[in-house]
């Protein structure tokens, strides 16, 4: 069955991801993406059609240095803390150049964040752990400031549509220049 075929592959892509075989802290933001398309077929083949995903990722960015599964966990969240709960919802990942830093968002039009817990998680990805925190977001958070320091920014907020985003902006010539 070409489906069975299809999903082995995927998972096969996200465990190679996972073990990390080369011992890279940082691969290309292209390479990044195959790991995020085979976590999105994953995710469609679970949620069907009550889950619609765009990627807006502009090709200048393709070869920016990224830590190596930083986005399947913010698509992870968006769909367990937002589309899953909802029944469903879009997601759109967007990665651009902003001045001198990478741009990475993460949108998602489900369950939305009450106020209350947005600030517990930006305190959390500030460093400040606290009690119902979103571990996931913590742990990247975590991870990029041991590869940036605080060269980096990542919040959660919602957008003017009412959506969840998840943002990250990394230092570009960091990000281009200074990787393995």
């Amino acid at each position: 069955d070409v489906k069975v075929c299809q999903m082995l592959e995927a998972l096969s892509t996200m465990l190679n991801a996972a073990m990390d075989r080369k011992h890279r802290p940082l691969i290309h933001l292209s390479e990044e993406m195959m790991y995020v398309d085979a976590y999105l077929f994953i995710i469609r083949e679970r949620l069907g059609k009550r889950l619609t995903v765009e990627k807006k990722i502009s090709p200048e960015t393709l070869d920016c240095y990224v830590p190596r599964l930083v986005l399947q966990p913010l698509l992870e969240n968006a769909v367990e803390h937002g589309v899953a709960p909802s029944g469903g919802g879009a997601i759109t990942l967007i990665c651009e150049q902003a001045e001198d830093e990478l741009r990475i968002r993460v949108l998602n039009t489900g369950k939305g964040i009450t106020a209350e817990d947005r600030t517990r998680l930006n305190a959390s990805l500030r460093g400040n752990n606290q009690e119902g925190a979103h571990l996931g977001l913590a742990n990247i958070a975590n991870r990029l400031r041991l590869i940036y320091g605080e060269n980096m920014r990542f919040v959660v907020y919602s957008d003017a549509e009412n959506r969840t985003v998840a943002e990250i902006d990394l230092p570009l010539t960091i990000a281009k220049e200074d990787a393995p």
